[in-house]
């Protein structure tokens, strides 16, 4: 089944296995601002599918090797795959047959961002990635710092989950799962919280931790780690990468213990449903701000958040403002409605930690 799209003009393309996911829609979004021709295939149809369609992405139902188009077509430049494609799909077959490039989603990632030197920002963690990723990406967006940027969800404000910027700033949200975060080399980076996940590419708690190292140590010297103090498994991975020689660049902490550098305190519950609070870096009063997504979770997402955008040249007052208009996330304790009083809510949540929350 082929849902056709509207024709386009360039004659790169780029076809994308998978291309109803989080992440590859996100790609194909990408791709599609920046002149590509886009074309992919997906098991069943759903709504990103239909939104790239109208973006003018032609889509297939279903795998074959037709599907990369007519053998002689010279015009198709790459094949991306998502994790969930196993090795032998008929149109990863058949790219390999004709010997068009495949690449995993981290390798183009990684060229997105060299190929225009872009400053990259890649936010990593078990639990709290994506709203950091999304409020980050907000404060770019609101400051003009015009980003391209990709995450793990759509930002209920900006109706999308990536886009294609004119300014130097890459902010990706860094997904360890089939070790993706292992293809970027970030300016800045941050970790939320480390818990064991994904015993299928981490076997061991300890196995997880590693791959965590491994991330650091591609960060710049130059750089900074941006982490959560608060998180047992995040300040591990600190200690086990200075140990290791593989934080080389410069470390950033925030939280709500009194050892981070930046600090939320004086927190009370607001009217708007999350909390206020004042951000305190170095002991010293930064400004006052009130929070619309709940819980102290975010509390702590909002002040990596902030911490990162300073050293994209953000202020922290600047930041904080933006912040309390930050409407959160689809899917991300996102409220549908209310009927006989019973209040229904859509969350991504499939973590016992992350129910919990």
């Amino acid at each position: 089944m082929k849902l056709v799209a509207r024709s386009g003009s360039f004659t790169r393309r780029v076809h994308l296995v998978g291309i109803g996911g989080a992440g590859l829609s996100a790609i194909a979004r990408v791709l599609l601002a920046q002149g590509y021709r886009v074309s992919g295939s997906d098991l069943c149809a759903s709504e990103m599918t239909r939104q790239l369609q109208r973006l003018g992405a032609t889509i297939h139902i279903g795998h074959a090797a037709d599907h990369l188009g007519p053998e002689g077509d010279a015009d198709l430049e790459a094949v991306i795959v998502s994790s969930a494609i196993a090795p032998d799909n008929p149109e990863v077959l058949e790219a390999q047959r004709r010997g068009v490039p495949v690449y995993k989603r981290a390798e183009w990632l990684r060229r997105i961002s060299t190929e225009r030197n872009l400053r990259c920002v890649a936010i990593a963690g078990t639990h709290g990635k994506t709203t950091t990723t999304a409020m980050i990406t907000f404060i770019a967006h609101q400051a003009n710092l015009q980003p391209t940027f990709i995450v793990g969800g759509t930002l209920r404000q900006l109706g999308t989950n990536a886009g294609a910027g004119s300014g130097d700033v890459f902010i990706i949200e860094a997904d360890e799962y089939d070790y993706m975060f292992w293809g970027l080399y970030p300016e800045i980076a941050v970790i939320t919280t480390i818990e064991w996940d994904h015993p299928d590419c981490y076997p061991t708690p300890e196995s997880m931790r590693d791959g965590f190292v491994q991330f650091v140590g591609h960060i710049s010297p130059e750089g900074w780690l941006v982490a959560c103090v608060d998180d047992a498994g995040v300040c591990a991975v600190i200690t086990h990468a200075q140990r290791s020689n593989q934080l080389r660049a410069r470390l950033e902490t925030y939280g709500l213990a009194t050892r981070a550098r930046w600090q939320a305190q004086n927190l009370c519950e607001n009217v708007r449903g999350g909390y206020d609070f004042d951000v305190v870096w170095d002991g010293h009063l930064v400004r006052r701000i009130s929070l619309q997504v709940p819980g102290i979770h975010n509390v702590r997402n909002a002040l990596g958040s902030i911490a990162a955008a300073a050293h994209l040249d953000v202020s922290p007052q600047h930041a904080a403002a933006i912040l309390s208009d930050f409407a959160g996330v689809e899917r991300r304790f996102e409220c549908k409605g209310e009927i006989n009083g019973i209040v229904v809510l859509d969350d991504y949540a499939h973590h016992p930690t992350e129910i919990r929350a």
